[in-house]
Parts: structure tokens; C-alpha cells; sequence
């Protein structure tokens, strides 16, 4: 039993749809725009595409013309009508009916080598001029991508989607609308990954600094560059003295200038609503980014007076600015608010809870 053939035209609708269904699958796995992933690939497209031609220009040009029998070996040709002699008068090759060859070569062998050889060396530039990213190639593509496709990769694309996407958004005018899709994108991408490149990071701040987001965002870009964690010990007994452990992690933020800085300023912990640890008259203050260093993290004593399971939660205040300096004993209002450096550009109160298992 024999299958159907496919049809050239079902070929040629067969070919477009599989391209289709690959660069889908590449968006999905890339996070990226459908549109983003097929301007990327186009210059490998178009050169696995012409890659294939070489193939095609040499078979061709050694396309065999003309039905006249020849020397397999030496191409001569044998005259038309018989009798004709048992050995090739050029070659001496011995031939009959059944090993001559039928037609020529269209081209001979070196003007193929030289066709396929130059249109290898083009593609060679062709394909160089798609993967460099200052080429004209890779720039004329970026500029016909959507701003919406552009915002889509720069904020969920997960393989590298963001030099030269960001040099093209800088270069647009966004509209508020998608100023705030575009931050908010950065933001959600900064929570996945803990950092923001140095493109997104720079415009970002000068965002900020412009007074061009509305204040929810604001407060998220703020708030989101610093988690506070507590570590109860592994096992803790009703009576018996527990250390817990505050950490602090700060995400990253590419290309910031040097002088902003970042600092947490511990005020209480709290067990049951109960405060068991304050530093109200001292102010224990420590830059955020070092709280992730087991060296630098705050531990505050606590001793259990029943078992069961118990609500920990410590508080303190979130501070970013340029050039933070503290004094020595950071001073507390009598509404429990730390003095604060003159340079601060954003402070909050913030916390963190835990629940912890008490043991008999």
C-alpha cells in the first residue's frame, strides 16, 4: 500500500506554518514578543534560507545540457551515427553504449566553485551584519518594532532582550501609558530576578527623579529594593534563651551611581505584640546590603516563657538616599521616627514576621 504524495502547493503552505509554529514556541520560551523574536531571527532565517541556494547555484551550473553521449572521463564527445571505435580517442577509456554520459556540464568546474565560494562570503557578511548589534541590518529591523513589542522584551525576555531594545526605546517618546506598562513591567522582572539591568536601572531612577511615575510605582521602586527576614533558631524550649537572626537582602540595581545609598535602621521586635528587643535611645543602623552577610546581621535575645507557637515580628525603617551619613547613636522622636540625614530621598517603616514553635 502506497501513502499520497504531498503536493508542491501543500509544500509551500507546509514551509511558512512550520516557521510560524517554531518562532511561537521561541516567544514562549524566551518570554519575549512574537514580533521581537522574528525581527531577531529574520537575518538567520534569511541566511539558513540562502545557505540552501548555494546548493542550488551549483547544482545549476553543473546542470548537464545537450543529449549528445560523451567520455565519462574525459568528456569527449563520440560522434552521433556508428561504427565507433571501442576505445575514447582522447583517453583511451574503454566505453560502450552503457557507460558513456549524456550531455555536458552547463558551466565548467571553476566558474561553480567561484559562484557557490562568492555567495558564501556574502551570506558570511550577511549574516554578521544580523548578529552585530551597531550594524545596519540589526538597527533597521529595531526601528520598524512596535513600542509595545520593545516594552514586552525588555521587561520579560529572558535571553539577553535589552542593549539594543533599550537604545531604541531611549531613542522613542513614550506616552504615560506606556511609561507606567514599562515600569511596572521593570518592576515585576526586578521581584523574578532580585536585580535591574544598568540601562533599566538608569531609567528608572531619572523617572523617578522627573517626578514622571505616579506615586504607587514610586513606592513599589522604593520598597522592593529591601526584604527583611528573621531566622528563629532551629529549635527553641520554653524558659531556655533564643537568638533570632534579622537578615536583610537588597536587590540589585546595574549602572546606580555610587553615592546612593541604602541603610536599615532597627527599632523593636516584637513576640505576641509584646516588644522584647527596642533600640529606641541607641538606634542600631546598618547599610541594607550588608545585611545579607552573616558577619553583619542584627541578633536580638528572647527568652520564651510558655510553649506553643508565638508571633514574631521585627520592625525598622527603610532609608535611601545619596551620600547617607548617621551619627553614632541615631536620635528617636517621641513618635519612635529616627532622625534622619538631610540627603534621605525615601524612608519607610517596614517589617517582618515569623511564626515560631515553641517546645515544652
Amino acid at each position: 500500500m502506497t501513502g499520497k504524495r504531498m503536493t508542491p502547493a501543500r509544500r509551500w503552505v507546509l514551509i511558512p506554518a512550520a516557521i510560524f509554529g517554531l518562532l511561537l514556541m521561541a516567544s514562549f520560551w524566551e518570554h519575549a514578543s512574537f514580533v521581537g523574536v522574528t525581527l531577531r531571527t529574520a537575518p538567520f532565517l534569511g541566511f539558513s534560507l540562502a545557505f540552501g541556494s548555494i546548493g542550488g547555484v551549483w547544482a545549476w551550473m553543473r546542470r548537464r545540457v545537450g543529449l549528445e553521449a560523451r567520455c565519462p572521463r574525459c568528456g569527449y564527445q563520440r560522434a552521433p551515427t556508428g561504427p565507433h571505435p571501442p576505445r575514447c580517442p582522447e583517453c583511451g577509456f574503454v566505453w560502450s553504449d552503457r557507460n558513456v554520459i549524456r550531455g555536458r556540464p552547463a558551466q565548467p568546474l571553476w566558474i561553480a566553485l567561484s559562484a557557490s565560494g562568492a555567495m558564501a562570503v556574502l551570506l558570511f557578511f550577511v549574516l554578521l551584519s544580523g548578529v552585530w548589534d551597531s550594524s545596519p541590518l540589526a538597527l533597521a529591523l529595531m526601528r520598524i518594532e512596535p513600542t509595545g513589542a520593545l516594552i514586552v522584551d525588555v521587561t520579560a525576555g529572558e535571553f539577553g532582550f535589552d542593549h539594543r531594545e533599550w537604545r531604541e526605546l531611549l531613542r522613542r517618546r513614550l506616552s504615560q501609558t506606556q511609561r507606567e506598562r514599562l515600569a511596572t513591567g521593570l518592576l515585576d522582572r526586578r521581584l523574578r530576578h532580585a536585580a535591574l539591568g544598568r540601562e533599566a536601572s538608569t531609567w528608572f531612577r531619572n523617572q523617578v527623579l522627573a517626578k514622571r511615575l505616579p506615586a504607587p510605582i514610586v513606592q513599589r521602586y522604593y520598597r522592593e529594593r529591601f526584604t527583611l527576614e528573621i531566622v528563629p533558631p532551629a529549635a527553641v524550649h520554653a524558659g531556655q534563651k533564643a537568638t533570632l537572626t534579622i537578615r536583610g537582602h537588597r536587590a540589585y540595581h546595574g549602572g546606580q551611581p555610587v553615592s546612593i545609598s541604602t541603610a536599615f535602621i532597627f527599632e523593636a521586635v516584637y513576640v505576641d505584640d509584646q516588644i522584647v528587643a527596642a533600640d529606641y535611645k541607641k538606634g542600631m543602623m546598618q547599610y541594607a546590603g550588608l545585611l545579607a552577610h552573616p558577619r553583619y546581621e542584627i541578633h536580638a535575645d528572647w527568652t520564651a516563657a510558655d510553649a506553643g507557637v508565638h508571633s514574631i515580628r521585627v520592625v525598622g525603617w527603610f532609608v535611601v538616599g545619596p551620600n547617607l551619613r548617621f551619627e553614632r547613636e541615631v536620635e528617636w522622636d517621641p513618635n519612635h521616627r529616627p532622625t534622619l540625614p538631610a540627603t534621605t530621598e525615601w524612608a519607610e517603616r517596614i517589617e517582618a514576621a515569623a511564626k515560631v514553635h515553641v517546645q515544652p
